[in-house]
């Protein structure tokens, strides 16, 4: 008797996998044409300055994503429930992302991560071309800067997420209840907004 019920649950659970894989999948397809127009806009007349600070903010928002995705695994559940019990802003929204922990790991670790990765080689890119306008050596130089220039990217990416998953690790709790706050907070805006539009 045992066994149909954990035959039900496990069948519910993987349709809800395959349900939300199907869901993330499109929207990691929109959000990569979306942000790859806008990158391509931005940078496709770029000034150096500009094509450096887009590859510094995606190191930045990489790394924020990352921390995001590895303390929302890392959290226990229990410190928010007491949290929660004394009505504490955020905690339940902690509560409710420890508990989907696989779908906003998915999200921030695999999409942000997987979108941002190509928009920093086509930022790196960018950069290369507008350091090598400012030689007349097109040959080796080119090379040589292009190299370098991969080099220090994703050595910066790798090396701030390392960093940012440390950081996570050991601070998962006011990681994740500080989320849940801004969260929180945008989800309270909903309700105002559409007032003012009625």
């Amino acid at each position: 008797m045992s066994r149909k019920p954990k035959k039900k649950k496990e069948r519910k659970k993987n349709q809800i996998f395959t349900r939300w894989a199907l869901v993330i999948s499109i929207w990691t397809f929109f959000t990569a044409i979306g942000i790859s127009m806008i990158s391509q806009l931005l940078l496709r007349e770029s000034s150096l300055l500009l094509a450096l600070i887009t590859l510094l903010s995606i190191v930045v928002i990489g790394t924020v994503s990352d921390i995001i995705a590895v303390a929302i695994t890392a959290a226990d559940i229990s410190p928010f429930n007491a949290m929660a019990s004394r009505k504490i802003y955020g905690a339940r929204k902690g509560i409710q992302m420890i508990q989907n922990a696989e779908k906003y790991a998915n999200f921030f670790a695999d999409v942000v991560g997987d979108v941002l990765g190509y928009i920093a080689g086509f930022a790196g890119a960018t950069l290369v071309l507008q350091i090598v306008r400012l030689t007349d050596q097109l040959t080796v130089y080119e090379s040589v800067v292009s190299i370098i220039v991969a080099g220090l990217s994703s050595s910066a990416i790798v090396g701030s997420k390392a960093i940012g998953k440390n950081i996570a690790i050991h601070n998962s709790t006011k990681i994740v209840l500080g989320f849940g706050k801004i969260l929180t907070f945008l989800s309270e805006l909903k309700p105002s907004y559409s007032r003012v539009r009625k």
